[in-house]
């Protein structure tokens, strides 16, 4: 049996564990972690003026650790969603509701508080999942003109990595 075959036929049971969601979460995390330690290291190299392109670089790079940040938090609150209705999983397909990438209904539909700092947060890693890590632009200018939140930065703030980090760890303790 070839993995796509094994993977039709166990696909209910594979899809209704929380496990592989906190797996891939974990491995999400972990390249997240090793570009937000290039990222101290791009700060450092503008605080010493180095030469070089380094703005546009550090810009490269958080782009990157925020999509991954928010790839990580969307598996992490999937498998929580999961764990607490296994019935999400229904027909070979999963049932994530109308905005199966959107943090703040995932957060809100698996009953997760978060604060207006955090809610903000997500509402980024949300740009950041959908085009801004993957595109140079959005594929169409609707994204950039029809945002829920135009007051929404679509940056890499300094304390990122603490949010992401306090979430994370808020989640994982949900498994």
């Amino acid at each position: 049996m070839d993995f796509a075959d094994y993977l039709s036929t166990n696909f209910q049971t594979i899809a209704k564990s929380p496990r592989p969601w906190k797996n891939t979460a974990e491995s999400l995390k972990f390249a997240a972690d090793l570009l937000h330690s290039k990222l101290i290291e791009l700060d450092t190299r503008v605080q010493l003026n180095e030469k070089g392109d380094l703005l546009s670089e550090a810009w490269s790079v958080s782009s990157i650790f925020m999509m991954l940040a928010g790839l990580s938090l969307e598996n992490l609150i999937k498998g929580i969603l999961i764990s607490q209705d296994p019935s999400i999983v229904n027909g070979g397909k999963f049932n994530w509701g109308r905005k199966p990438h959107g943090l703040v209904s995932l957060f809100k539909q698996a009953n997760v508080l978060v604060s207006s700092d955090e809610k903000m947060f997500l509402k980024r890693l949300e740009e950041f999942v959908a085009w801004v890590g993957r595109y140079p632009l959005p594929l169409a200018t609707t994204p950039l003109f029809n945002r829920q939140d135009r007051n929404v930065p679509i940056v890499g703030l300094p304390d990122d990595s603490n949010t992401f980090n306090n979430l994370y760890n808020r989640l994982i303790t949900m498994f």
